[in-house]
């Protein structure tokens, strides 16, 4: 059941980019990058998501619990028995909600963004390993929060880029789009 998710989320983010029509900005990217229906069903009936749903309130536990965890991801596929993917695309999930977003002061969001970036960074630095569906919810969270914060040029670039390149294995899954997404908001986004 988990490959077939992971395949067919890997088949959206390929769809995501295929679909832009260069029409409304911010409520448009989110649209772009969200997720499926089946990995956003798999992260909300997880055991782990109700859990930290429960046990989590208000930015500053779920920033301290976002800031310990994912540091590094096992080989291969074996941040699945350690959870610590599970973990990241459960909190990254629960954060990325509108509710949870909009809630924040933007100097909150901002610190969150640029926490989410580190994050994103590490989920490519090791070769061997493919936390698929953690890349996708802070890929998500990323573009919810330009998109609350009005970030438009670095959100069209994003897009423009999407329209521009094929990504064999998926936006959520390609490191030059990654690359490409931190070196945007570095050098657009003030903190």
């Amino acid at each position: 059941m988990k490959r077939m998710v992971l395949i067919l989320s890997v088949f959206i983010g390929i769809m995501a980019c295929q679909q832009e029509d260069g029409s409304k900005i911010s409520d448009k990217y989110q649209e772009l990058f969200k997720l499926s229906k089946e990995t956003e069903d798999e992260i909300t009936s997880s055991d782990e998501c109700k859990s930290l749903k429960k046990s989590l309130s208000g930015f500053a536990q779920y920033k301290e619990y976002y800031a310990a965890h994912g540091k590094a991801y096992q080989k291969g596929y074996s941040s699945t028995v350690d959870k610590e993917a599970d973990r990241m695309a459960c909190v990254e999930y629960l954060m990325g909600q509108t509710a949870f977003l909009s809630g924040l002061h933007s100097s909150q969001r901002k610190e969150l963004l640029y926490l989410s970036l580190d994050k994103q960074k590490i989920k490519f630095e090791d070769k061997d390993s493919a936390p698929f569906i953690t890349r996708q919810t802070g890929l998500q969270l990323i573009i919810r929060l330009l998109s609350i914060e009005k970030e438009d040029a670095i959100l069209k670039a994003l897009s423009d880029y999407c329209g521009t390149h094929e990504f064999r294995y998926g936006i959520y899954n390609d490191e030059a789009f990654n690359d490409f997404l931190i070196s945007q908001i570095s050098k657009n986004c003030k903190k």
